[in-house]
């Protein structure tokens, strides 16, 4: 197991040895740098900001005044940062980007604990920490350590091992050794989980009440205990509520919810600016939309923010639940009818009853946040017609495909046991994982955002950006369309050229410091545009400076 368990964390560090500190993600790139602000306790401000409305920040930053903020939630920042300060990982090597392959490692090893807790069969357990490991979602995320996806899942696994294994209580000894410390544990593991991911606080809140509820009806636990957890909780998040209003203005607002004075420049992201122009053509900008143009009233808000739209849902569960993976699919799904189904005499095994139940809410669960995501437009890829497992399905119903694990397992067990003797079971059981390990990776090391793609196209970053900071000054702003994700930090950006809020802003911009334009290089007819009409229009021009491959760097001028 061992050995399976470091080929496994090896592979996740696909993206870190051998290549420069560089990101395939504004959300990886802004974790990062706001995670060496916490451990290197720099706070970071852009004056310029109060001049040009708030414009000057990237894609996943969001500005308030003169500060920059991340533009989601601040639990990976902050405890990361923490642990980077603590053992200072940021002086040699970047070893903050360890941690989540860290935390996937240890949360592989308490899901097979919890699953033999839970059913007290070891195939299906090992199984389910298995298939955990192979399944794509879950592999991919594992090395795209910047993410706060799998770090949210991994303290959610923590939680459910210290509430159903007890390890404290098992290993401990002396004033100690008691379940109320296991609870405790379990409700800081919560709270940090949704530190990671406070929008998912809903289902995370409903799931462990009705774990409580039943546990304390059923005389698992005391009620005692049950508050422990949840004073836990309450504790472990008070700091970031406090963080929430220091940086956002309110305890219960994020980067995601907050208001700013940059609301015009939202626009951008939809299209504005050269539309009529095949500018726009050149490359596709991301873009989130609701599908319901009228809001869901009452409490359903709060349930499905962004409505339900029944096509929608079908079609985004079928491309990334599974026409992705589909060799996991196909098990989970035969696991989960019998997992409902499978009757023994007329009364149900203690290990089938529990399963069952695990059954009916995998199901509530999947159903809910499938509504609730699939319902909404992602598009994380240039092409927005891309099916990819770099696209937001893939890490948002990541829960999911954790539940899934164990019907997985109970799939190809049933499968195993339709043939004698046990070392045809056996035989069956490797085939079948060895199929899966092969099939996963493949998912996960090829394609458009496999990881090997992906190593590519951060070395390329690496390349245009050490060409773009030597052209242009240390203090210049520089516009950009996607660039952002690699030039900043390291240069000002504003997001994107196509933009009214930004063309506006350029004469103010040119008072102050050289401004640049980086992106897709421009055809003759779209620089002609921008001339004569755009910038023409306010009396600047500009001017072609370099070409890196398929990208070029402009200068933005006044005409003298």
């Amino acid at each position: 197991m061992g050995v399976i368990l470091g080929a496994f964390f090896l592979s996740t560090l696909w993206l870190v040895f051998g290549i420069p500190t560089i990101f395939n993600s504004p959300d990886e790139n802004a974790n990062y740098y706001f995670t060496s602000v916490v451990a290197l306790k720099d706070a970071p401000t852009e004056i310029l900001n109060d001049d040009l409305g708030g414009l000057l920040h990237p894609r996943s930053v969001v500005a308030i005044g003169t500060s920059l903020a991340p533009r989601s939630f601040l639990g990976l920042p902050i405890i990361f940062g923490f642990i980077g300060r603590l053992f200072n990982l940021f002086n040699s090597i970047d070893g903050v980007l360890v941690l989540t392959p860290i935390l996937a490692i240890l949360a592989l090893l308490a899901w097979r604990s919890t699953i033999f807790k839970l059913f007290h069969d070891s195939i299906i357990a090992d199984l389910s920490a298995l298939f955990l490991m192979l399944h794509p979602a879950f592999w991919y995320y594992s090395a795209r350590t910047m993410m706060h996806n799998v770090g949210f899942v991994a303290f959610l696994i923590f939680a459910l091992w210290f509430l159903l294994v007890c390890p404290w209580q098992q290993w401990s000894k002396g004033l100690l050794k008691s379940r109320y410390v296991d609870f405790a544990l379990a409700g800081i593991c919560i709270g940090l989980a949704l530190a990671f991911r406070t929008s998912e606080v809903i289902w995370v809140f409903a799931s462990f009440s009705i774990l409580a509820f039943i546990a304390i009806r059923r005389k698992w636990v005391s009620l005692g205990q049950a508050l422990i957890a949840v004073v836990s909780i309450v504790v472990l998040l008070a700091p970031f509520a406090v963080a929430n209003k220091s940086i956002y203005g309110d305890y219960f607002t994020t980067g995601y919810t907050v208001d700013t004075s940059v609301a015009s420049a939202v626009g951008a992201y939809e299209g504005d600016g050269l539309a009529a122009t095949p500018l726009l053509e050149s490359e596709v900008i991301e873009t989130r939309i609701s599908l319901f143009d009228e809001p869901m009233p009452g409490v359903f808000a709060y349930l499905f923010p962004f409505g339900i739209h029944e096509l929608a849902i079908v079609r985004h569960i079928w491309q990334y639940c599974f026409w992705l993976y589909p060799w996991m699919s196909v098990f989970a799904i035969v696991g989960l009818v019998l997992a409902l189904t499978q009757v023994q005499g007329q009364k149900l095994k203690a290990k089938s009853q529990q399963l069952r139940a695990f059954a009916i809410y995998t199901l509530v669960l999947s159903t809910w946040l499938a509504v609730v995501y699939g319902s909404w437009s992602f598009y994380d890829n240039p092409d927005p017609s891309a099916i990819t497992i770099g696209n937001s399905y893939v890490r948002y119903w990541l829960p999911v495909f954790v539940l899934s694990t164990p019907f997985m397992a109970v799939g190809v067990k049933w499968l195993s046991e339709r043939f004698k003797p046990k070392k045809v079971q056996n035989v069956i059981l490797v085939a079948v994982v060895l199929l899966c390990a092969g099939f996963s990776g493949y998912r996960v090391f090829q394609g458009d955002d496999g990881l090997i793609a992906t190593r590519e196209h951060l070395l390329e970053f690496y390349e245009k950006k050490v060409i773009v900071l030597q052209a242009t000054e240390d203090d210049a702003i520089i516009i950009v369309d996607r660039a952002d994700k690699f030039l900043w930090p390291d240069r000002r950006v504003v997001v994107p050229l196509r933009s009214e809020a930004t063309y506006s802003a350029l004469p103010k911009m040119l008072e102050n410091v050289a401004v640049y334009y980086f992106g897709i290089t421009l055809p003759e007819a779209d620089l002609n545009y921008l001339n004569l009409d755009k910038l023409g229009k306010a009396e600047l021009r500009i001017d072609l400076v370099l070409t890196v491959g398929d990208e070029s760097l402009y200068r933005i001028l006044k005409i003298e």
